[in-house]
């Protein structure tokens, strides 16, 4: 996790493709600083992983990649 940057409760949100609610109610490890929570993207996907996600949260599919012609 050094150098790994922290990122917010609307970044993670963001790269999950969910609402900042649902971050919220994922319970996702985080760390307070400032008041604020901060995330390691590691330790979201780790958490995500493993099969933590509660029962009416449905994984998400990866994105499909555009083909450049």
């Amino acid at each position: 996790m050094s150098g790994e940057p922290w990122l917010t409760k609307r970044e993670i949100a963001r790269k999950l493709r969910v609402s900042v609610r649902t971050v919220e109610r994922l319970r996702l490890p985080c760390q307070k600083v400032g008041g604020q929570n901060r995330y390691f993207m590691s330790q979201v996907e780790t958490a995500l992983g493993g099969g933590n996600l509660p029962d009416n949260v449905i994984p998400l599919r990866p994105r499909r990649q555009k083909e450049i012609a």
